[in-house]
């Protein structure tokens, strides 16, 4: 009985023992799958990988969902302006920024500049217009990550090794290339 009972008992510490080594190695493909997703949204956005990841880490805690479509459409919206399209014009200069400046920086800096941008104007109301103007209907939905503040918590992100190096980002892409 004794040795039954020994038995029983290691039978059931190595079950335990799998399920916590499966469990371990489905956190690391699912974390492996998330930052090559980011390591290919950098890509199509042209923003530095690091900065994608700070904003996501924004992004998430703003309750935001459409980060990828705003980054993309604000591109649009300044080549827009740049074409002579009076609405993202007026928008931005509401926002007392210049186009034309947007339009000479890094997608990454675009995006901190119009986010910073939003802490000056006035009331919901308003914000909420210009960010209709320049993102679309969805606009009003990214207004929780531009009423925080994006640089303290990309600055938070780094500290804290949230954010990964464009060398680390890469080699796990290549890792889930490999394995797929």
């Amino acid at each position: 009985q004794v040795g039954g009972a020994l038995l029983k008992g290691l039978n059931s510490i190595a079950g335990t023992l799998t399920a916590v080594t499966r469990s371990a190695a489905n956190y690391a493909s699912s974390l492996a799958s998330s930052i090559d997703e980011t390591a290919k949204l950098a890509a199509r956005t042209g923003i530095a990988v690091e900065a994608l990841q700070g904003f996501q880490v924004a992004a998430d805690l703003s309750g935001v969902q459409n980060l990828e479509s705003a980054i993309q459409r604000l591109t649009i919206t300044i080549g827009d302006a740049g074409a002579g399209v009076k609405e993202p014009q007026r928008a931005f200069e509401r926002l007392g920024l210049n186009f034309e400046e947007l339009a000479a920086l890094r997608p990454e800096d675009q995006f901190r500049q119009v986010a910073d941008a939003f802490q000056g104007v006035g009331t919901q109301a308003e914000k909420a217009a210009i960010a209709a103007d320049l993102f679309g209907r969805s606009g009003v939905e990214l207004l929780p990550l531009f009423n925080s503040n994006l640089g303290e918590i990309e600055a938070r992100a780094r500290r804290l090794g949230i954010v990964l190096g464009r060398e680390q980002t890469a080699a796990i892409e290549r890792m889930n290339d490999a394995l797929s």
